[in-house]
């Protein structure tokens, strides 16, 4: 008889190399499937470096989550003595009027995160390499910084694999079909009790590439009517921070556990009116 896998993750890229390791981690059985054998230059992590903002440009229903993905990100390189953060500080330069710039500034105050705003006099004598009009100003997030987006999908793969992970990588995926899921690949069909759908955007070029959602926010949700298969995408080119939060997020999902953060910004019924 097939094994029959707690979990299968289709796409071990940034999100799914993430839920793999963190449900590896959690002691339950899983296999990731991967068209390639991660990292690779086909998917949206292809590249050595992504930012990581905790004052969130983007909204502040993003901050909760940043904020646990850094504590995560600090716990990989802690455990597996891998340079995957570096605290470099990040610097936010626009127009006054920009929504981006106050979604900064309201984010940090509601969660009371150090910022440091400089009118364009201020920021020209801190940085006079730069050229700043009258009419910008900056933030700086001295605890935000970069993280190493390849090497940390590389350390999540080896470290699911020796907490037990299996792996079917440089395998296609055909189909998946509902009840106990079955994924059918080219190296045959595979079976488990949930899955997690994390491909992203493939680009079959050496490029970084990334799906993009209608209102460039991420989805976070269960294929319709398949309450046990889970998808994420959209990440629209400022997700990757997110991978560590939303791979021990999505396994909490499959194990049915009460989820720490509120998900409904994030689902797939935002878009029907």
């Amino acid at each position: 008889m097939a094994e029959i896998y707690d979990l299968i993750v289709i796409g071990t890229g940034s999100f799914g190399s993430s839920t793999g390791y963190y449900a590896a981690k959690r002691g339950i059985s899983v296999l990731e499937i991967d068209s390639a054998t991660p990292p690779h230059t086909n998917g949206s992590h292809h590249g050595e470096t992504r930012m990581i903002r905790h004052a969130y440009g983007e909204g502040s229903s993003y901050v909760p989550l940043v904020l646990r993905a850094q504590e995560l990100w600090n716990e990989l390189k802690r455990d597996t003595q891998v340079d995957i953060f570096h605290q470099t500080g990040v610097l936010n330069i626009a127009p006054k009027q920009s929504s981006f710039l106050n979604n900064i500034i309201t984010s940090a105050e509601k969660y009371e995160l150090p910022i440091e705003v400089y009118d364009a006099s201020e920021a020209r004598k801190k940085w006079p390499q730069f050229t700043m009009p009258d009419q910008f100003r900056a933030v700086l997030e001295k605890n935000s910084g970069y993280l190493k987006s390849e090497l940390a999908i590389d350390t999540y793969v080896k470290e699911a694999k020796r907490l037990g992970a299996h792996e079917q990588f440089n395998t296609q995926v055909i189909s998946v079909d509902n009840g106990f899921v079955h994924v059918t690949t080219n190296a045959g069909t595979f079976i488990g009790k949930s899955a997690v759908i994390t491909v992203g955007n493939l680009d079959h070029g050496v490029a970084c590439s990334y799906d993009l959602s209608p209102d460039e926010h991420v989805i976070i949700d269960d294929l319709p009517g398949k309450k046990n298969i889970q998808f994420v995408s959209g990440l629209s080119g400022h997700g990757f921070k997110f991978a560590s939060v939303l791979g021990e997020t999505l396994v909490a999902k499959a194990l049915n556990e009460t989820l720490d953060f509120d998900l409904s910004p994030f689902l797939l019924s935002r878009f029907n009116s």
